[in-house]
């Protein structure tokens, strides 16, 4: 299984990441999860915030190089992408679950963060 998590921010990649994590632990071992910002945090040991305030590109390139390693690394994966992730760089092979949430009258999802 290869399965994408796709969104804008603060829609629940990453809630979902972790409730499917409980789900097929049991029924597929095999299966390898992670949030991508949190992989690209442990791997360059800065906050996001941090990569991003020192150039977006710099950024982007960063993720894009984490991501390429993770999806050459395993096989089978579950990854909860970045909000801005570029959908052409995930692989066709990965199925693509677009995760949105209800927004306000001005399009606005961040409600009581």
């Amino acid at each position: 299984m290869r399965l994408a998590l796709i969104g804008h921010r603060g829609v629940g990649k990453s809630s979902l990441l972790k409730r499917l994590k409980k789900y097929f632990s049991s029924k597929q071992g095999n299966l390898f999860y992670v949030d991508l910002d949190e992989e690209i945090e442990r791997r360059s040991a800065k906050k996001i915030s941090e990569l991003f305030s020192e150039s977006e590109a710099h950024f982007r390139q960063i993720e894009l190089d984490v991501f390429k390693s993770l999806v050459m690394q395993h096989p089978s994966l579950i990854i909860s992408t970045g909000a801005g992730f570029p959908l052409k760089e995930i692989p066709s092979d990965f199925e693509k679950i677009w995760i949105r949430r209800a927004t306000d009258s001005a399009g606005r999802i961040f409600f009581d963060r």
